[in-house]
């Protein structure tokens, strides 16, 4: 298995495939294959984010996307892809009224933060679920600790959902990561909040 921080826009099919094979029914998935392109393109293209892919045989099998900073990695999605996302946007506003407003949401939220500390953000992580290799998510979140240890960012947080979620949330405890705080979105979904302190 290589692993390897991709540069390479043409990954991003890939992405996009294995996202839309582990994540069924979720927000982002249901506003599609173009949306999704568009967002991984930003993160290989964001100074500030990336994504980690793991792969064998030239076949990428699990991807993490991370940023430093979502603030602006939002605010550069919006400037680099404003028509695309506001077309698919619409398109998700057409099947699903409230999704305007959860997109919205999803789009100001890094704004409101208020954390002073430096952290990288895990947004995504997933991996092909018809591949048999064991410890692939591990591994992806190995690298990127190792991969921040000459940085200024001492810790990584990340969120999922709390509740029938058992398998996901025992990754990250497994993983180093605690939860800081649990907290209910406007859609009320149940959250935990994890972070995970670097040596």
């Amino acid at each position: 298995m290589n692993i390897v921080e991709t540069k390479d826009l043409e990954d991003v099919n890939q992405i996009v495939e294995i996202h839309l094979s582990s994540f069924p029914g979720f927000f982002l998935t249901f506003l599609g294959k173009g949306f999704l392109k568009y967002l991984y393109k930003g993160y290989i293209k964001h100074s500030d984010s990336g994504i980690i892919v793991a792969s064998e045989e030239n076949q990428i099998i699990g991807f993490l996307a991370y940023s430093t900073n979502l603030s602006e990695f939002y605010s550069f999605l919006l400037k680099k892809y404003f028509i695309p996302f506001a077309w698919y946007g619409f398109l998700g506003a057409l099947r699903s009224p409230e999704s305007f407003f959860r997109i919205i949401r999803a789009l100001r939220y890094p704004k409101v933060m208020n954390d002073n500390e430096k952290y990288v953000e895990i947004s995504s992580i997933a991996v092909d679920p018809r591949v048999q290799t064991k410890g692939i998510g591990s591994n992806l979140i190995k690298f990127l600790c190792e991969f921040l240890l000459d940085s200024p960012f001492r810790k990584i947080k990340l969120e999922t959902d709390a509740e029938n979620n058992e398998i996901v949330n025992a990754f990250y405890q497994k993983n180093g990561f605690k939860i800081e705080k649990k907290k209910n979105t406007p859609e009320g979904r149940r959250m935990n909040y994890y972070s995970k302190i670097l040596n």
